[in-house]
């Protein structure tokens, strides 16, 4: 874990510059169209647009994590887990993570709901605690995974009506060119204008690998980046590893994603309700919590696109 450290716009927008180029090249102005595409003058919604333009969230989407987590001392604790998405036709976003290893938290599930408006509510199960659950609400998504230094806003797409870009100076690392947009708070949200995020766009495929995290004093709170980079479709891409890097702390969260499935089998309404949790993992008694191991079988069905992940070279940053 160590060693981690690290097309042009296409549809209405894309024909709009081939009608700008043609009327440029009638006023004598000898411009190809890859120059008035080029998207030197674009502003940082502008790019945060066809980042998620190109790099959507698929509204049924089914993944198996392994979690790697280290603190200061080098100490290593493993788990696996599942992650179950799903976007509805008015725009609702359901998000579920369920641990699976170790037995010790075998059935921790942590909601996220964001309704069509942006509200968020999130919630936390604890088979230990009993049928007992832990809500939040509020404009984020919620707090950490349990133990690790990623919240559940981490893993979910962001709402760019929630929030202000303003893009910086472009930068170059390790020979890779990157769009550098920063995230503010929105001004009816908060009294004091506040930088929450940085995100390093890389300029070739429009795909975030770094994201930057800023506490309530601007300082650097984590580093989120993505590696591992697989082409999914045409213009779309996702990363299988992506590494948390706490600075305060010194600790170290990595989730490697081994497997990925796109089909609304694997992720039905019904699964997204207390009622699902509480049946597929019941609360248990503390005491005989570490011993006790419910198996539940993988959803089945047509229509099901499986991508079995294969380990790729790291993209810088």
């Amino acid at each position: 874990m160590n060693s981690l450290l690290q097309r042009h716009p296409s549809g209405s927008r894309g024909r709009q510059f081939k009608v700008l180029a043609g009327l440029m090249v009638a006023n004598g102005l000898l411009l190809t169209v890859a120059q008035v595409a080029a998207v030197g003058y674009w502003s940082g919604l502008q790019i945060m647009q066809e980042v998620y333009h190109r790099h959507h969230e698929f509204p049924y989407v089914y993944e198996e994590h392994s979690l790697v987590i280290v603190d200061k001392e080098g100490q290593r604790d493993t788990r696996q887990a599942r992650r179950y998405s799903r976007i509805e036709e008015n725009g609702e976003m359901k998000l579920l993570y369920v641990f699976e290893t170790p037995p010790e938290v075998k059935g921790v599930t942590m909601f996220a709901q964001r309704d069509p408006q942006g509200k968020t509510t999130s919630t936390i199960y604890l088979p230990a605690l009993g049928a007992k659950f832990l809500e939040s609400s509020g404009a984020g998504s919620g707090g950490n995974l349990i133990g690790t230094d990623f919240a559940m806003a981490d893993l979910t797409e962001e709402n760019l009506d929630e929030y202000e870009y303003e893009r910086v100076d472009d930068e170059k690392i390790d020979a890779v060119e990157y769009f550098v947009i920063d995230v503010y708070t929105m001004p009816d949200q908060s009294d004091l204008r506040q930088r929450l995020r940085r995100h390093h766009v890389m300029r070739d495929n429009f795909f975030i690998t770094r994201t930057d995290h800023f506490d309530r004093q601007g300082l650097l709170n984590k580093r989120q980046s993505f590696h591992d980079l697989k082409k999914i479709d045409e213009d779309m891409w996702r990363a299988d590893t992506i590494l948390m890097d706490e600075k305060k702390q010194k600790h170290r969260s990595l989730i490697k994603i081994s497997r990925r499935v796109f089909s609304e089998d694997y992720v039905p309404a019904s699964m997204f309700s207390r009622e699902w949790i509480l049946a597929s993992y019941p609360p248990l008694d503390p005491a005989a919590a570490a011993g006790t191991s419910t198996t539940e079988a993988d959803p089945a069905g047509a229509g099901v696109t499986d991508e079995t992940n294969q380990t790729m070279e790291p993209v810088a940053p």
